[in-house]
């Protein structure tokens, strides 16, 4: 199955709901271009996978429904997702995402961060409006976590992290977030707080799987497909899963590897060569492995609930994630 028919596949039993979402995000596109024109709007409006979004109308529907305020609480997790892209682009100099010009590139970093800071508030006043207590204390607590990964991570650039200290950020900047949009689907569908803990993990155990696979494109994918330049991390001083597991199995070429990776920002050239090196290493076959390994827990725990017609979906979103080529 291609990668964007087994996407569709997986939103179909909440199609109506996408679209109920897209309605909310239009009206902030509208509210975003009376301020910044057309570009501003749409930036806003510009279709990601929208898989946050999917995860947590499908948990909804596992718990029973996804119809009432969950379109509305889709639209805040995408506003909440498009505002920490627009953060991190301006961060790390990124001149593409989604094969368009970046915030800071279009306008100017200051700009930018206001324009984050704008979606962030924009999505937390449209969950108060709602008064669900729970739902506005989940989607704080991820956003705290998420931002406190996403520092943590800087503080790493320019370091070699154990693997294990590689993947404790990966929960915190990406897996978190899954896992809360997962909680919130579930607590909107009135499941019951069991369910709801499964559909928490098994949205975490995702996110990890979704970010390891985010990290190996980085090494693998074109320009084109990414809709972002490849190697970009490396670029960054941003050690991620094949990097570290190349460096561990390097051996008498560690040190040749490190002196390329710490040259990476020379050019394409020498990035093209430490992507090589990655390869023969044997770096990206273990980071398959590992968001392999991760979409299998995950599997393992949705497995825990009963069956229907989201939880299929669900499986097929696990399976999505590591087979994706952007």
């Amino acid at each position: 199955m291609m990668e964007a028919d087994a996407l569709r596949q997986a939103q179909r039993p909440v199609v109506g709901g996408l679209r109920e979402m897209e309605n909310t995000l239009r009206t902030i596109r509208d509210e975003i271009t009376e301020v910044l024109g057309d570009q501003g709007g749409e930036m806003v409006a510009a279709s990601g996978k929208r898989l946050r979004a999917t995860l947590l109308l499908l948990s909804a529907g596992a718990g029973g429904s996804n119809d009432g305020p969950a379109p509305t609480v889709a639209a805040v997790v995408e506003l909440i997702h498009l505002a920490t892209l627009i953060h991190d682009d301006s961060i790390d100099d990124s001149t593409l995402r989604r094969g368009r010009p970046t915030a800071h590139v279009t306008w100017n970093h200051k700009i930018a961060t206001m324009l984050g800071d704008l979606l962030y508030s924009r999505a937390f006043e449209l969950l108060t409006q709602l008064g669900d207590l729970r739902l506005s204390r989940e989607m704080a607590r991820a956003t705290r976590i998420m931002s406190r990964g996403e520092l943590e991570e800087f503080l790493l650039r320019g370091t070699l992290p154990e693997e294990s200290a590689y993947l404790r950020v990966v929960w915190a900047k990406t897996a978190s977030f899954f896992g809360a949009c997962c909680r919130a689907g579930a607590i909107l569908g009135g499941a019951p707080s069991a369910h709801q803990e499964l559909l928490a993990r098994f949205g975490e155990k995702v996110g990890e799987a979704f970010q390891v696979t985010d990290d190996i494109l980085d090494y693998t994918a074109s320009d084109h497909a990414m809709g972002k330049h490849m190697g970009m991390d490396l670029r960054d001083g941003i050690v991620t899963l094949p990097l570290i597991a190349a460096l561990a199995r390097a051996g008498s070429e560690r040190e040749a590897l490190l002196s390329k990776v710490q040259q990476a920002r020379d050019g394409q050239d020498v990035v093209d060569d430490v992507i090589a090196t990655v390869r023969r290493l044997g770096g990206l076959d273990h980071a398959f492995l590992t968001a392999d390994r991760l979409s299998q827990e995950a599997l393992t725990i949705l497995a825990e609930l009963p069956a229907g017609p989201t939880i299929r979906s669900l499986d097929l979103v696990a399976r999505y994630v590591v087979q994706r080529e952007r």
